[in-house]
């Protein structure tokens, strides 16, 4: 016992020694230190590691439940729209893209394939496409698989963007509880599960517009116009953004953009011919004017379109509908054009989050499936607001933030749903002009906090 004693008193000893002398005397006489800074950081850091793997396992179990249950529970007895993708791809790979826009070809391709497309008991129905020829790029090799497993694939490439995009924001989401909260929330999203389960190009239009951001907070100029033109297949979303790069002289961005489209333009001509990449313009304005179940439907639009439609379509003509849908639209881009009125001013993370916002609004065609677009302003703002004082307008922007996933699981039918999300949406972009107002002439300390470590802003 007294030489255990003795022992434990030498270990206090040593341990007190170490603490006492400087580390290089500690070093000198052998003592072993005590856990270090970069030790506890190191430690922090696995934690932090094994945190966000366990938060990415979550949200991948989410997007599985959704395939497994969801999806055969609201889209098993109709056709998806995915149906029109994976029939262009097969055009294109029988050597019949030049037919990817004719209705009646496209019919008749379905007819042939509609054993593998349609299972027992589901309802089908051809349905047009409408996107960007260079968007077959991507689904003339899925076309090489079955519907079924193109369909399994297609969704679970849609589930990794999904878990990518909120990383890319890691310099702006610099609290790990948000950085979580984004990967963990997305799923929940229902213009997100709609787009998942219809299998939309909405998500990648996302992921485009987070690295578009990135790379515009970085400086990356001729890089974020390329990102712009790759958007194009969706153009009513992507024209609105090369506006705010004309405006604010970006002209770096611009040629990146024109560069791009030059090289897409050849894409979409080896991949469906010269008279079909002509005709794309041609073939929107044709579809503006379908109506029934395979046409546009304005009712259920989430935009000021389909609010116009919903207030005014028993009170006023169809003409007067157009023309005041269509001045509205330019009071939003004017309104845009507004905001960046200097020139190379820097955007940052509110500013872009007016822009998408204001580009679902003034877009004359944007279903639910579209306001997927929304997560990122979401994401930018709430990064943003909590490092300044409380105002009426960012109170507001909080407010409608929680409001606009509540209307979407509260109104008793689908069109009162587009109704209030369109009226809610317009009241979230009145209040972030508020405040991008407000903090181009106020001044505020975090006015770039909403922008990447070292951004040109």
């Amino acid at each position: 016992r007294r030489s255990r004693s003795v022992s434990e008193a030498a270990v206090s000893a040593g341990t007190a020694t170490a603490g006492a002398l400087p580390s290089s005397a500690a070093d000198a006489v052998g003592v072993p230190r005590l856990s270090s800074a970069k030790d506890a950081e190191g430690w922090s850091m696995q934690r932090r590691i094994l945190m966000f793997a366990a938060v990415v396992l979550v949200a991948i179990t989410c997007y599985a439940a959704i395939c497994l249950y969801l999806k055969p529970t609201l889209a098993g007895r109709s056709i998806r729209d995915f149906s029109c993708f994976y029939r262009a791809g097969k055009m294109v790979r029988a050597g019949q893209g030049a037919k990817v826009y004719d209705f009646a070809s496209e019919q008749q391709y379905d007819e042939m394939w509609r054993a593998e497309l349609v299972a027992p008991g589901q309802h089908f129905m051809s349905q047009y496409f409408v996107s960007a020829p260079f968007i077959l790029l991507i689904f003339a090799p899925l076309s090489c698989l079955t519907f079924a497993h193109a369909e399994v694939t297609w969704y679970w490439i849609n589930a990794g963007m999904l878990l990518t995009y909120p990383f890319l924001l890691v310099g702006v989401l610099q609290r790990s509880k948000l950085l979580a909260l984004a990967v963990l929330a997305t799923p929940f999203f229902i213009p997100v599960e709609i787009a998942l389960i219809e299998g939309q190009q909405s998500i990648l239009l996302l992921l485009l517009f987070t690295v578009l951001f990135r790379e515009l907070a970085r400086g990356h100029e001729a890089a974020s116009g390329c990102i712009l033109a790759l958007s194009t297949f969706k153009p009513q979303l992507a024209l609105p953004m090369l506006l705010v790069l004309v405006v604010t002289r970006r002209w770096r961005a611009v040629a990146g953009f024109c560069a791009s489209c030059f090289a897409l333009f050849w894409t979409c001509v080896a991949l469906v011919g010269w008279h079909t990449t002509l005709s794309f313009p041609r073939v929107l304005q044709e579809f503006n004017q379908i109506r029934g179940p395979a046409g546009i439907h304005p009712d259920i639009m989430i935009n000021v379109r389909g609010m116009l439609y919903l207030l005014l379509h028993t009170q006023v003509s169809e003409f007067v509908l157009v023309v005041l849908t269509f001045a509205a639209s330019v009071l939003l881009m004017i309104a845009l054009v507004v905001t960046f009125r200097q020139p190379r001013q820097p955007i940052s993370g509110l500013h872009f989050s007016l822009v998408v916002t204001l580009t679902l609004l003034a877009s004359y065609h944007a279903y639910m499936h579209d306001l997927t677009l929304l997560l990122l302003p979401f994401l930018l703002v709430v990064s943003y607001l909590p490092l300044l004082p409380a105002t009426v307008p960012r109170v507001g922007l909080i407010v409608a933030i929680g409001a606009i996933p509540f209307i979407l699981i509260s109104s008793p039918s689908y069109q009162q749903i587009v109704l209030r999300l369109s009226i809610a949406l317009f009241a979230f972009a009145v209040l972030l002009f508020l405040e991008v107002v407000n903090t181009q002439h106020v001044g505020s300390p975090v006015q770039a906090t909403a922008v990447l470590p070292g951004s040109v802003g």
